[in-house]
């Protein structure tokens, strides 16, 4: 049997703003990235620490998660700049 990715994208429309994405039951990976390529993300599993307590998505990098811890879990994230999109992809 195969299986197929389920892609999400999120719009990141003011810069300095934190946003969120829960992530699906049975995950088993997840990979995200800035859309443009052009913008660091800042990322972090903890509500209202993407400013503070964060891991930083270098401009032009790809994240990429694998674990059953994932399922539930929400990433927390944001941008310096607006009208951005982060991109998912979700492996169930």
């Amino acid at each position: 049997m195969y299986s197929y990715p389920t892609i999400a994208n999120v719009a990141m429309t003011t810069g300095g703003t934190e946003y969120s994405y829960t992530i699906p039951a049975n995950t088993k990976k997840i990979l995200f990235k800035e859309r443009s390529g052009g913008n660091s993300v800042k990322f972090c599993f903890t509500a209202s620490a993407s400013a503070t307590t964060y891991v930083t998505l270098p401009a032009g990098s790809t994240k990429y998660l694998e674990g059953a811890w994932l399922t539930g879990l929400t990433l927390y994230f944001q941008s310096a700049n607006s009208g951005l999109v982060l991109e998912l992809e979700i492996w169930q």
